[in-house]
Parts: structure tokens; sequence; C-alpha cells
């Protein structure tokens, strides 16, 4: 997935975020995970959103796995940042992230993969 050319964009060391209506867009970049610049992100969408919790349609082909500290720390920010979220892929990168992340404590919000962007949005959009 490219980012638009015609919307405001985001941008954090991990992301690449932009607004389609109600639903918040992002492209993860290839770059580690460390607490450090995921909390950067979180407090990045944090101000984009107005500290309200939103719907996330993210595509994560590019993300890398964090440690665990900063697996943690996601399930922690997770409910603060996101209403829910839709993670998108072209390979199984995304369910790979799912299962590492919460392998062994249930998601905090409602979390899905797809390799489809449409279904995606009609699954996330029931969370609007």
């Amino acid at each position: 997935m490219k980012t638009p050319i015609d919307k405001q964009l985001f941008k954090s060391e991990i992301a690449t975020y932009w607004w389609e209506g109600e639903i918040l867009y992002s492209v993860s970049n290839k770059v580690l995970r460390t607490k450090e610049n995921v909390k950067a992100n979180f407090e990045m969408v944090q101000e984009i959103t107005h500290q309200k919790p939103v719907c996330l349609l993210t595509f994560v082909s590019n993300s890398g796995k964090p440690d665990k500290a900063t697996q943690e720390y996601v399930r922690e920010v997770l409910p603060r940042a996101y209403k829910a979220m839709a993670m998108v892929s072209s390979s199984g990168v995304g369910k790979i992230i799912m299962n590492v992340l919460f392998k062994f404590i249930a998601s905090p919000i409602p979390m899905k993969s797809f390799s489809d962007e449409e279904k995606a949005e009609v699954w996330l959009k029931k969370y609007l």
C-alpha cells in the first residue's frame, strides 16, 4: 500500500498515518519496534486523534516483531488509542504479529487480520 498524495500525512519513525473519513489509516515502516519509538508513535496518534480512541486500518506488511517490553507496552496503551484495529497484510505478517503480541493474553481491543482492504474496512465500520 502506498500513502495517498491527496491527504494530510502524519509521520513517525514506525508508520505514516492519514484519515479516510472516520477511520485512521497507517502504513508501517520497516524498522525495529522499540518501547521508545512505539511510545513516541502512540503520543503522535494521541495528538492527531485529540486523545480519543479511533478505529485503525493498518497495513503491516513492512512491520517487524517488537521485543517483549514493547509488546507489554502496546497491550497497555492500545485501548487508549484505538477502538478496534484491522491489520492488512499481503503476506502472513499481520497474523504473525497479532499472534505474537497476544499469544498469552487476549487482545484488549477488537483486532482482526485481513488480506483484503475492503473486507477490513467493512469489519472495522462496525466499531465506528
